[in-house]
C-alpha cells in the first residue's frame, strides 16, 4: 500500500480469519470505509494509527481483484494475493 506521508510503497500484514480480508477490501473499494474500518482488528487499526490516516490511505482505492486465496496455510493464517488499484 502507499504510505501517504513518505510516498513509498509499503507491505503490511493484517491478521484475519475466513473472508475478512476479502470483505475488508471489497468494502474499501466500494468506499464503505466505515465497514472496512469495523472489520480491522485492534492490531490492524494500530497499523494506521488513526481513522483519518486510514481514510486517507483508502480514499484513492478504485478497485481490487482477488487473484487467489491459498487454503494450504494451516490455522488462522491464509495467504491472499490481490491486485489493488
Amino acid at each position: 500500500m502507499l504510505d501517504r506521508e513518505t510516498g513509498e510503497i509499503v507491505e503490511r500484514t493484517l491478521p484475519h480469519e475466513g473472508t475478512t480480508v476479502r470483505d475488508f477490501y471489497t468494502a474499501a473499494a466500494a468506499n464503505d470505509l466505515d465497514r472496512a474500518w469495523s472489520l480491522l482488528s485492534a492490531d490492524g487499526r494500530a497499523i494506521f494509527g488513526d481513522r483519518s490516516r486510514f481514510d486517507g490511505t483508502f480514499t484513492t482505492l478504485q478497485r481490487i481483484e482477488f487473484a487467489r486465496l491459498d487454503p494450504s496455510v494451516s490455522g488462522r493464517k491464509r495467504m491472499l494475493c490481490a491486485h489493488v488499484i
